[in-house]
């Protein structure tokens, strides 16, 4: 797996981005607007009654065999993923956010297993 917030490490989430009408699901557009996304945006996430803020300091495509974007690091941050051009898994568009809130150097070390990163970014 990948890092939680609240821990060192990079989280990783992907999700949808399809507004085609056959396309199933409650939640397939969840990531339709990500590629809006601009340097400086700020992404929140609540786990465990605590929020955490996220600032956007990278914003690119990549092809689905480019998996280095899911390595762990040492800093906290997250990465966002979804497939574009919306509809299709040609790339996929990535958003990377360092946490600047709550403080953290007081986040406690990865805890999962590093996930096997022979294959492909996950489609969305």
């Amino acid at each position: 797996g990948t890092a939680l917030p609240g821990e060192v490490g990079n989280v990783f989430i992907s999700g949808h981005s399809s507004y085609l009408p056959f396309a199933q699901g409650n939640y397939k557009q969840i990531f339709a607007t990500l590629p809006n996304t601009k340097l400086g945006d700020q992404i929140f996430i609540i786990r465990g009654g605590t929020l955490y803020t996220y600032k956007v300091e990278n914003v690119f495509e990549v092809k689905p065999t480019e998996i280095e974007i899911i390595k762990q690091s040492t800093d906290s941050m997250l990465t966002l993923s979804t497939c574009v051009p919306i509809g299709t898994a040609t790339r996929r568009f990535i958003v990377q956010a360092k946490q600047i809130s709550p403080n953290p150097k007081n986040n406690q070390a990865f805890s999962g297993t590093a996930l096997d990163l022979t294959k492909r970014i996950p489609a969305s």
